[in-house]
């Protein structure tokens, strides 16, 4: 379904703050991640939970590598269709030991990040404008993963629309 590619870089994401949580500690942490995203109705919470359980974290860059998720890639490219003339930056790690795909987004005009446990058909996206005083929008999207669609086309349906 997705392809893997090269591990992170030590080097490629310097981080004066970086922590070194245990990997059983990291697990209980996606557990509750996990829980946050399907059930939390302040997308925020849920935003900012990855952030402080993840964002900082070296085992997390340390495992994941870069991939490719069409069906993911389908969803960030509808959100991108948003913008038009607008190119948005979005590579996209899998960390294996905690089956997490995890994103940044990043262009001249706004930073965000994407997230979404393996197996699972929801995630979240946060994307906020670069200009101060501006609100970030997050975003909570369903793929419903229905094999009539499985066609040759690459739309992948989600509430609120298809990507």
């Amino acid at each position: 379904m997705s392809t893997h590619r090269t591990k992170f870089q030590s080097h490629s994401f310097p981080s004066p703050h970086s922590r070194q949580a245990s990997l059983d500690e990291l697990q209980r942490r996606a557990k509750r991640l996990r829980s946050a995203i399907a059930h939390e109705r302040d997308l925020k919470k849920v935003v900012d939970a990855f952030y402080d359980g993840f964002l900082n974290e070296a085992r997390l860059y340390e495992n994941s590598s870069r991939c490719h998720e069409p069906k993911l890639h389908a969803v960030l490219d509808g959100l991108c269709a948003r913008f038009p003339g607008e190119v948005i930056e979005r590579p996209l790690f899998f960390s294996q030991e905690l089956g997490l795909f995890h994103g940044a987004l990043c262009s001249s005009r706004r930073v965000g990040c994407v997230f979404q446990f393996q197996g699972d058909s929801q995630g979240v996206i946060a994307l906020s404008p670069l200009a101060l005083g501006s609100n970030t929008d997050f975003f909570r999207y369903t793929m419903i993963l229905d094999p009539a669609m499985r066609s040759a086309t690459n739309t992948v349906p989600c509430r609120g629309g298809s990507a």
